[in-house]
């Protein structure tokens, strides 16, 4: 067996120096946070007015930017502009605020990624917000030393042995036997018997016929939806406003007008009123069983006019707003024909 002394050396040691600067943001002390999700959130804007903010003086133009890209910004008051994926421009023509007054709204952030949190805003012009900043992390420095090991090699060297074993050849004896053959003779005996035939009577049965005719069912083509597609990301808020001005129109009784776009509706409850002398055709049933309820049907009115409102811009803006108007105007003709004297209404 031979073999080589193992050897150790430091030849060296390698440093690592790692250097690197972090940006610290934190989001603009003038927002809210009151409800979250994986994709958004929902938040107060809540600040004083730098200036008079009024809509005969140029209204409001706020400049926000975010820190992370942002899908969709929902701002209420008015339209909202986007530069690029993190900056936004909002103005609005009917915020009417003295400097100082408190400055309150609800808005909406949508994104796909990162959270997005608001980081910078300028208001008509005034920094009102500089959330960024820069801070160093520290810098981290690692010696660790380089070792070379030489193992030692071992050779082992084992002796053949080789084993010759004898060879052992056995010849066995041949035995012949020889047996006697026998012969054996049967006697063939020959059995008649009688056959028997039986025949069974022949039954037939005759089985009703019965027949069956089953209903056939027709489905109608589904009507083509008259509220198209506009594109708008991420939801077609527009779309959406106009199918549901179409939910009032199926919903509504009376002679029905030339322009309804709900064309498999007819005319119904042409009678209303007729037993009392009453002219109470028109109005809204208030769900599938064709009954007109006062309550229900007023409070319907009102928050259409609501909305009619305080979003005249958005309904504006959808192309929405000549069907709002008819959505409420089918409400309130019902209520001038059922206000039949100064202290009289029918329901």
């Amino acid at each position: 067996m031979a073999g080589i002394p193992v050897k150790t050396c430091l030849l060296g040691a390698f440093t690592l120096t790692l250097l690197q600067t972090g940006a610290a943001v934190t989001q603009c002390d003038n927002v809210v946070i009151v409800n979250e999700w994986q994709t958004g959130y929902q938040a107060n804007f809540v600040d004083k007015a730098p200036v008079d903010i009024k809509p005969d003086n140029g209204g409001l133009t706020m400049q926000w930017t975010f820190s992370a890209p942002v899908t969709f910004l929902e701002f209420f008051q008015g339209p909202t502009v986007q530069v690029d994926e993190r900056h936004f421009t909002l103005t609005s023509q009917t915020v009417n605020l003295h400097e100082d007054d408190d400055f309150i709204f609800t808005f909406l952030v949508h994104f796909a990624g990162d959270k997005a949190i608001l980081v910078s805003e300028t208001l008509n012009g005034i920094p009102i917000c500089n959330a960024t900043g820069t801070t160093p992390v520290p810098v981290v420095t690692t010696t660790e030393p380089v070792v070379i090991t030489t193992e030692a090699v071992i050779t082992t060297t084992e002796a053949v042995i080789s084993t010759t074993e004898a060879v052992i050849t056995t010849t066995e004896s041949v035995v012949t036997t020889t047996e006697p053959v026998i012969t054996t003779t049967e006697s063939v005996v020959t059995t008649s018997e009688t056959v028997i035939t039986t025949t069974e009577p022949v039954i037939t049965t005759t089985e009703p016929v019965v027949t069956t005719t089953e209903p056939v069912y027709t489905t109608l083509t589904p009507e083509d939806n008259p509220c198209e597609a506009t594109g708008m990301k991420p939801y077609d808020y527009s779309q959406v406003l106009c199918m549901s001005y179409l939910f009032y129109e199926a919903q509504r009784s009376g002679p029905l007008p030339s322009d309804m776009r709900i064309t498999w509706r007819g005319n119904s409850g042409l009678d209303d009123g007729s037993d009392n002398n009453v002219n109470l055709t028109g109005g809204y049933y208030a769900s599938g069983d064709h009954v007109k309820v006062g309550f229900p049907m007023a409070y319907t009115a009102t928050v259409l006019a609501w909305g009619l409102i305080d979003f005249a811009d958005g309904i504006k803006a959808a192309g929405q707003t000549e069907y709002a108007e008819a959505a409420l105007k089918w409400a309130t003709d019902y209520f001038l024909k059922a206000h039949t004297d100064e202290y009289q209404i029918w329901g």
